[in-house]
C-alpha cells in the first residue's frame, strides 16, 4: 500500500492506493486525507493554545515565562497529534504517464530545433560581437518553441483557472484571503517604506538605460545591480507602462509577492485540499515578512515565488510521473536562476533529496530516468545563457557571494565558532530576536507574530517527530539548506532574513501544519476548523498592525532605506529653479541620481562655508545635522536664514539640515 492523490467532485486528497501484483495501476482505497482521532478532539487544540500562549508570553517576558507552556504543549501537541500517516508520505507511481505529451515526428524536430535556438542564443550573448538583441531572440525564442511543444494548455488554464465553485465558502474564503493581501500590499506603496533604497533607484536606472538603448542587454549586471537581464527587462517593461518612478520597480514586486500567493493557494489545493490550501496561503499571506519584501523594489521576493512552485510541481510530478508536471518544474528551476541567489542552497537540497530518494527506492528509480531528462533539459534550456556567462566570468557571478562569506572573512580558527553562532541566530530569528536590519524587519523583533511563532514551533516539533517520513525528513533537509545562505555570510550581519528568505515559505508550511490538522482530523471539525480561521485572522490583524505602525515608525526602518539621499533630493525638487543648492554630502548616489535626474547638475558640493558665492540669489544648504562646525560657518557668513532639522519618527535622532536664505 502506498499514498497518491486522489480526486473527485469536492476537491483533491491524498488517498491510500494499492498497486496490482505488476505494479503498473494505481487502484485508489476510498479514504479521505486524514483519519479522525479522537485525542484530537480537546487536547490537540488544547496543545495549540498553549503554545501560542507560550510565544506571547515569551515575548513580553524575554522567554521567562513562555517556555513552561511552549514545552507542555509541545508535549500535549505529539501525544495528541492527529494527522493520518498520508500527510507525511511522498507517494510515488511505478510507470511513466505521458499519454497527453506524446510527441509526433514533426514535434521532435520542433524540439531539436528549439534546443538549437537556445544554444544559438546563448553564443550570442557570451561569445559574439553580434548586437544581444539577436541572442534574446534566439534564447527566448527557442523556450517559447519548446514550451509550446511540450507544456499542453490544460496545464496552463489549470494554474489560472479558479479552483473553488463560485458560490462556495472556500471561494469567498480565498477572495477575502487575495483581496486583503493586496490591500496590504499597495496602500501607500509610494511612501512606505519612507524613502528610497540606493538598490531600488539601480534598478530603475538599469532598467531606464534598458528602454533608451544606451546600455547593453547584459546577461548578467555585477555591481552595482547584481542582477540578471530577466529582471531588469520586468523593471524596463513596468517603467514603460507606468513611468520612471518608485511605483514601477515596487509594482514588480507586489505582483511577483501576489503570484507567490496564487501558486500556493493553487498547488496547495492540488495536493492537500481546500481547507489545507486556504490555511497555508491565508497565513503566508498575512506574513510581515512576506509583505515587507513584496512592498519594496528588489527580487528577493521571487524566491518564495519559486521554492513553492518547484516544490509543488515536483510533488505533483512524482505522485503521477506525469512529463509535464517534470518539464514545469524544469522551467522553473532554470528560471530561478537568473534572481536572487538565496534559492540556490535550497535548490542544491532538492537535488540531494532526489538522489537519496532514488538509492532508497533503486527498484523503481528506471521508470523515472525519462523524465528526470526532460527536467534537467528543461532546466538547462532556461539557464544556459546565465550558467556560461558564470563559468567565463566567476569574478563577476560569484563576486557579491565571496565578498560576503564567512570563510573569505575569517581566520579558519575562529570559523567554526562563527559559523555555531550564527546557526544559533538564525535558528532563534523566527521567534527569539530577529534581523536588526531595517529593511528587512522591524530591528530585533522576531520575524513572526506570536501567533504564527507559536504555530510554527508546535509544527517543527511534529516534524521532528515525523522525521523518519519523507516529507518529515525532507522539509528539516530543505529548512538546514535554506538558512545556509545567511549562516554563511559575515557574522556582523547574523541574522539574515534576506539571505535565508529560502526558508520563508517552509516556515509557513511548518506554521500551517497544526492548524490544518485541526481544521481537518479533529472528531468534532466545527471546533478545529473555528480555532484554525481565528489563528489565521489574528495574525493577519497582528502583522498588519505591526507593518502599518510599528515598521512604519521606527527610526531604524526610516534610517534603512536611504533616507537622508531621498529628503535631500525631495526638498530641491520643491525649490524654485532661481534657488542656488549646495549639498555637504555625497550627491552622486543612485537615489539622488534617479530623483534629480538632469537637475543634479545644478548642484554644488559643498566642503567649506567659504566655498558658497556672495551673490543675490537664494540659497539652500543642506547637510548632515553631525557637520557642526560646518554649520557655524554657515550661519556666521548668512545670518538671518531659515533652518530645519528633520528628525526621526521617535524625535531621538536628527536626519538631516536644511538651511535657506533669502538675500
Amino acid at each position: 500500500m502506498g499514498y497518491g492523490l486522489y480526486s473527485n467532485h469536492t476537491g483533491d486528497y491524498i488517498a491510500p492506493f494499492i498497486c496490482d501484483k505488476n505494479q503498473t495501476q494505481l487502484n485508489v482505497v476510498t479514504s479521505t486525507m486524514f483519519a479522525p482521532n479522537p485525542k484530537a478532539n480537546f487536547i490537540f487544540p488544547a496543545a495549540v493554545v498553549l503554545t501560542i500562549t507560550g510565544q506571547l508570553l515569551a515575548e513580553a517576558t524575554r522567554l521567562l515565562y513562555g517556555v513552561p507552556f511552549i514545552a507542555l504543549g509541545i508535549a500535549l501537541g505529539i501525544f495528541s497529534y492527529p494527522a493520518h500517516k498520508a500527510l507525511w508520505t511522498l507517494s510515488a507511481k511505478t510507470v511513466p504517464n505521458n499519454k497527453a505529451t506524446t510527441l509526433s515526428p514533426t514535434s521532435w524536430r520542433l524540439v531539436a530545433l528549439a534546443i538549437v535556438l537556445n544554444i544559438a542564443g546563448a553564443s550570442v550573448l557570451n561569445f559574439s560581437a553580434s548586437p544581444k538583441a539577436l541572442g534574446w531572440s534566439l534564447h527566448l525564442g527557442g523556450i517559447a518553441l519548446y514550451t509550446s511543444l511540450l507544456i499542453p494548455r490544460s496545464l496552463v488554464f489549470g494554474i489560472v483557472r479558479w479552483p473553488f465553485q463560485f458560490r462556495s465558502w472556500q471561494s469567498l474564503a480565498a477572495i477575502g484571503i487575495f483581496a486583503i493581501a493586496l490591500l496590504v500590499r499597495l496602500a501607500a506603496l509610494t511612501e512606505l517604506p519612507r524613502g528610497i533604497w540606493f538598490d531600488e533607484a539601480n534598478y530603475i536606472l538599469a532598467g531606464q538605460d534598458v528602454l533608451s538603448g544606451t546600455q547593453a542587454l547584459f546577461v548578467y549586471q555585477g555591481h552595482p545591480t547584481n542582477a540578471s537581464f530577466y529582471y531588469n527587462a520586468l523593471i524596463a517593461l513596468s517603467i514603460f507602462i507606468f513611468g520612471k518612478s518608485i511605483l514601477a520597480v515596487r509594482l514588480v514586486s507586489v505582483l511577483i509577492g501576489m503570484m507567490s500567493l496564487w501558486v500556493s493557494l493553487k498547488l496547495s489545493h492540488k495536493l492537500y485540499g481546500s481547507v489545507a490550501a486556504l490555511l497555508f496561503t491565508g497565513l503566508l499571506a498575512a506574513s510581515r515578512w512576506h509583505v515587507t519584501l513584496s512592498r519594496i523594489g528588489m527580487y528577493n521576493i521571487t524566491v518564495p515565488l519559486f521554492v513553492v512552485t518547484i516544490l509543488g510541481l515536483l510533488l505533483l510530478a512524482m505522485q503521477s510521473n506525469e512529463r509535464r508536471y517534470f518539464i514545469a518544474a524544469g522551467l522553473s528551476v532554470g528560471a530561478s536562476f537568473w534572481f536572487y541567489i538565496a534559492i540556490q542552497p535550497v535548490l542544491v537540497a532538492i537535488t540531494l533529496l532526489l538522489a537519496l530518494w532514488g538509492l532508497k527506492n533503486h527498484a523503481i528509480v528506471k521508470h523515472y530516468l525519462q523524465n528526470f531528462g526532460w527536467l534537467s533539459l528543461s532546466a538547462a534550456m532556461v539557464v544556459l545563457p546565465l550558467a556560461i556567462f558564470a563559468v567565463t566570468n566567476s569574478d563577476i557571478f560569484f563576486g557579491r557571494a565571496q565578498s560576503q562569506s564567512v570563510i573569505n572573512t575569517e581566520s579558519t580558527a575562529q570559523t567554526i565558532q562563527v559559523l555555531a553562532e550564527s546557526t544559533l541566530r538564525h535558528i532563534g530569528m523566527f521567534t527569539v530576536v530577529g534581523d536588526a536590519n531595517g529593511r528587512h524587519n522591524i530591528p530585533f523583533a522576531p520575524l513572526l507574530d506570536p501567533i504564527t511563532g507559536g504555530l510554527f514551533l508546535l509544527g517543527i516539533a511534529l516534524t521532528v517527530q515525523h522525521v523518519r517520513k519523507p516529507l518529515g525528513f525532507a522539509l528539516l533537509v530543505l529548512s538546514l539548506f535554506a538558512l545556509l545562505g545567511g549562516i554563511l555570510s559575515v557574522p556582523a550581519e547574523a541574522p539574515h532574513a534576506l539571505r535565508t528568505v529560502g526558508i520563508l515559505a517552509i516556515v509557513y508550511i511548518f506554521a500551517a501544519l497544526p492548524i490544518v490538522s485541526l481544521a481537518t482530523v479533529a472528531a468534532k471539525p466545527a471546533i478545529g476548523l473555528s480555532l484554525a480561521i481565528t489563528c489565521v485572522l489574528l495574525a493577519t490583524t497582528i502583522n498588519t498592525y505591526q507593518y502599518f505602525d510599528s515598521q512604519r515608525f521606527n527610526s531604524a526602518v526610516w534610517q534603512a532605506h536611504s533616507l537622508y539621499d531621498t529628503l535631500l533630493a525631495e526638498r530641491i525638487l520643491a525649490e524654485d529653479q532661481n534657488t542656488v543648492v549646495y549639498a555637504s554630502t555625497d550627491i552622486n548616489t543612485p537615489t539622488i541620481r534617479f530623483l534629480l535626474g538632469k537637475k543634479l547638475q545644478s548642484i554644488t558640493q559643498l566642503t567649506s562655508a567659504d566655498v558658497i558665492a556672495t551673490n543675490t540669489s537664494p540659497l539652500l544648504i543642506i547637510g548632515h545635522p553631525n557637520q557642526t562646525g560646518l554649520f557655524d560657518d554657515i550661519q556666521q557668513r548668512f545670518p538671518d536664514g531659515t533652518l530645519e532639522i528633520i528628525y526621526t519618527p521617535d524625535g531621538s535622532q536628527a536626519v538631516q539640515f536644511q538651511y535657506s536664505w533669502q538675500p
